[in-house]
C-alpha cells in the first residue's frame, strides 16, 4: 500500500486489544451528547418544548433512553424468536 512501508511486518488479530491491556490504556468518554449543546439554543426551545409536552398525560412521555432499552429488548427478543424457530 506505501512504498517506504516494511511488507513482512504483519499484526495478528486483536494485537491492538492485548497492547492496550498490557499496558493499562483504558477508553473513557468524557462528554457524551451535552458536550456539544449551545445553551442559548436550549433555553430558547425548552418552553415550547414544555407547551407541546402539556397535552399529553405524564405517563405517556418517555426519555430516549427509555426507548433505546425498549428497542433493544424488542431486537433480543427477535433473535431468541428466530433462533428458536
Amino acid at each position: 500500500m506505501y512504498d517506504d512501508a516494511n511488507s513482512e511486518f504483519n499484526f495478528s488479530i486483536g494485537w491492538l486489544e492485548r497492547f492496550k491491556t498490557r499496558h493499562g490504556i483504558k477508553s473513557y468518554r468524557r462528554f457524551s451528547e451535552s458536550g456539544s449543546i449551545i445553551m442559548k439554543n436550549i433555553e430558547y426551545a425548552l418552553p415550547q418544548i414544555r407547551a407541546k409536552l402539556k397535552i399529553f398525560y405524564s405517563k405517556d412521555i418517555y426519555k430516549m433512553v427509555q426507548i433505546k432499552f425498549l428497542f433493544g429488548l424488542l431486537v433480543s427478543l427477535l433473535i431468541l424468536y428466530a433462533l428458536n424457530m
